[in-house]
């Protein structure tokens, strides 16, 4: 059974903390084709994000073995691979950062391991990155105006019931969107 998206594009939107950047179709860099990108931090130095849709061929145990958990570690960036952060919906977690529509990135990895050990967090309720995606002043607003993103609103249920794998497609099919389908069939522009 598939779970309707509650996703919103916005054509001309301002991007901020907790928006999401859907790749337009035909990016010709791998990494971004077909991405679905949160952002964690805006500001006026720059920008950062997560890519939400595209798992890496490592598991969370792979990367952090102490945690024992088993789910797949998703690729996250081509920035800092070597860190590992976690989006969740848990306001309980110390220092946690509020993105908006009950989304929280980070928090205490110390207190996160606690909390999972005494069972008060399941972390099956938390997906894994590892690395980001950065953008120095300028450069992502001048791809938002070369038409390279669209912008959009995402909900902590999207980010844990739809498989990742569906973001983009489920995205753009909602809103009716026709490149939505091409998820299904391999990308023309490589014809």
């Amino acid at each position: 059974m598939r779970t309707r998206s509650n996703i919103r594009i916005k054509e001309n939107a301002d991007v901020r903390t907790g928006s999401i950047l859907i790749a337009k179709p035909f990016w010709q860099e791998e990494v971004y084709k077909r991405s679905v990108i949160l952002l964690i931090d805006t500001s006026l130095e720059g920008s950062t994000g997560i890519i939400l849709n595209k798992m890496s061929n490592l598991s969370v145990h792979d990367a952090l073995p102490e945690t024992g958990h088993d789910s797949p570690l998703y690729y996250g960036g081509p920035a800092n691979k070597k860190i590992v952060s976690y989006v969740h919906s848990n306001s309980e977690l110390p220092d946690s950062y509020y993105l908006g529509n009950g989304l929280f990135w980070g928090g205490s990895y110390d207190d996160l391991l606690e909390m999972s050990e005494m069972g008060k967090v399941s972390l099956y309720d938390f997906h894994f990155f590892a690395g980001f995606v950065q953008w120095q002043h300028g450069e992502l607003e001048n791809e938002l105006s070369e038409d390279k993103w669209w912008a959009g609103e995402i909900s902590k249920q999207d980010i844990f019931r739809l498989p990742s794998d569906d973001l983009w497609e489920e995205k753009l099919i909602e809103d009716n969107h026709l490149y939505g389908l091409f998820n299904q069939h391999p990308d023309p522009s490589l014809n």
